[in-house]
Parts: structure tokens; C-alpha cells; sequence
């Protein structure tokens, strides 16, 4: 499953867990702190996005896709409230989607995932109020696990790979807000799903770092970290490097200028790195925390 975790201006706190770091100490301890626990935040494939509240929707388990908190909620900095018309909300089940928070035009889009056990290609618009599906003529094949991070500097929105029918997707695409383009750079990372994407702002790029190559049943774990300039695909060669997983939670940190790369499976769940756009370096395990992370902010 995946959760995907989107920026949000209002307040200082993630749904499940809130990352204290010093400003100006770039290998300071970072310490967790509970903020939510009612109820426990145990699901994957919940998304957690902010327009002015953060909100979620479409939570299942990991291990048998049955729902066990669906709908879309926001959260206020101290409860959980629905929005929507509960069940009846075509997206109240809709799981392993990718999905981005547009700042441009104060929008989430949504893209793909799993309802009623049907894998999607449906591009879904929330402002605020609902969701609005849109049903472009060209738009990427259906899938589940994909990745998708806004560009700012482009001012446009791109899916990187993703799973379906027993394999994992390759393909780059991008989104100006109302058309679906399939870029076709000359180089780009091999197929994948479960990797961990975040926006650049200070280096006005895309990172990309891991995931899980899946044929047939056949899974590699990987290592390798990616640059995407809106043109093509850079492989970094880096002198140290997080060991390969997936589901690891990344976003940029603009006072410390990187990225912060968090958990990650088969069995990283307490690690904590940062990418400077150059290399990464481990930073000291802030020690208490969540026992599995599927994504982060930074607010």
C-alpha cells in the first residue's frame, strides 16, 4: 500500500506524526512526536493532502485490501472530520493512488488506484468541496503505486511508474492542468512502483530515490537515485546511499536545503537520510517514532 502525505500551510503537524528539526544543524537529532492516535494511523493507502485542512481518503490494508477507514477527512490540528457525503462518495475506497498538491491553482489531483477491486485511470480533481473526475482522451494506463510530485518551476505535474496486472510501469508522463503528455526522455529509471519522489525547489528538480522492480512475480528491491530536469532522466552516482527498499517517505526540507528520506521497506523503518542534491549522508535515528512511514511533508 502506499500513503502519499502533501504539504499543507496551515498547520505545523502531519496527521500521524510531526518531525521536530533544528534550523542551521544539518546533522542535529531529529525527534517524532505523536499528534494523532485516535483512531491508530495502522492503514496504508491513505492520502493525507491540504488545501486548507489536510485531508485524507481511501484507507486500506496492507495485506488484504479490505477498507478499514475510507472517505475523504480533514484534519484540523486536533480531530479528524469527514468531508463529503460519506459512503456515497464515489472515492470512498479508492486505494494505492498517486496524487500531488497544486499550489498554482490551490488543487489535489489524484491519479490511478484501486476501487472495488478495479485498477484506475481516472485523473480526479479535489478543490476543496469534491471531487470532479476528468476523463482526458490520452492519459496514462491504469495502475496502482504510482509516483506524482508538481514541478513547480514548470508548473506541471509528473507520474512516474506505478504496478499493474503483475508488473511494474517505466513510463514518465505529465499534466499541465488539463492534458495528459507522455514525456519520452532518452534515459529514464527501470521500471518500478513504490519509490519515493519529491520536488527539488532550490535545485528546481525532481528526485527520485528506490522502489521495487516487480515481474511476474520476481521482486528486486533498488537503490539507485534519479534526476529528472523536465527534459530527462540523470542517474546520481553517489559516494554513500541509503541500501535498496521501498515505501521509503521523502520531501524536501527548504531551510536545510535537501531532502529527507525516511523508513522504507523490507526493514528500514527507523532510518533517517538526507540528499543534498549532490550525496546522501545518515543522519543520527531520531529513535522513537512511527513503526512504518509512507510518507512525509514538510510545513
Amino acid at each position: 500500500g502506499d500513503m502519499d502525505v502533501l504539504y499543507t500551510s496551515r498547520f505545523d503537524d502531519k496527521i500521524a506524526w510531526h518531525e521536530n528539526l533544528t534550523p542551521g544543524n544539518p546533522t542535529a537529532p531529529l525527534a517524532w512526536t505523536n499528534v494523532w492516535t485516535s483512531p491508530p494511523p495502522n492503514t496504508a493507502g491513505t492520502v493525507e493532502i491540504g488545501i486548507e485542512q489536510p485531508i485524507e481518503w481511501g484507507a486500506a490494508s496492507a495485506t488484504t485490501l479490505i477498507p478499514t477507514r475510507s472517505g475523504t477527512w480533514a484534519w484540523d490540528g486536533n480531530a479528524m472530520t469527514l468531508h463529503g457525503p460519506g459512503p456515497t462518495d464515489p472515492y470512498w475506497n479508492n486505494n494505492y493512488a498517486a496524487s500531488t498538491y497544486i499550489a498554482s491553482r490551490d488543487e489535489i489531483m489524484m491519479f490511478g488506484g484501486l476501487l472495488t477491486g478495479a485498477t484506475r485511470d481516472v485523473t480526479s480533481i479535489y478543490d476543496g468541496s469534491g471531487w470532479t473526475p476528468l476523463f482526458p482522451p490520452i492519459r496514462p494506463g491504469a495502475r496502482i503505486d504510482g509516483h506524482m510530485v508538481h514541478d513547480e518551476s514548470r508548473d506541471l505535474s509528473v507520474l512516474f511508474g506505478g504496478f499493474i496486472a503483475g508488473n511494474s510501469l517505466g513510463d514518465t508522463w505529465e499534466h499541465d492542468g488539463t492534458n495528459w503528455i507522455k514525456a519520452c526522455p532518452a534515459t529514464t529509471p527501470t521500471a518500478r512502483r513504490g519509490a519515493a519522489m519529491a520536488y527539488d525547489e532550490g535545485l528546481r528538480q525532481i528526485v527520485l530515490f528506490g522502489g521495487s522492480s516487480h515481474n511476474l512475480g520476481n521482486v528486486t528491491f533498488l537503490q539507485d537515485t534519479w534526476i529528472y530536469d523536465g527534459t530527462d532522466w540523470t542517474l546520481k552516482s553517489t559516494t554513500t546511499s541509503p541500501a535498496a527498499r521501498a515505501y521509503a517517505a521523502m520531501a524536501y526540507d527548504p531551510v536545510q536545503r535537501r531532502m529527507i528520506l525516511v523508513g522504507g521497506g523490507p526493514n528500514y523503518a527507523g532510518e533517517v537520510w538526507a540528499f543534498d542534491g549532490y550525496d546522501w549522508f545518515a543522519l543520527p535515528s531520531p529513535g522513537q517514532g512511527p513503526a512504518d512511514v509512507d510518507d512525509i511533508a514538510y510545513d
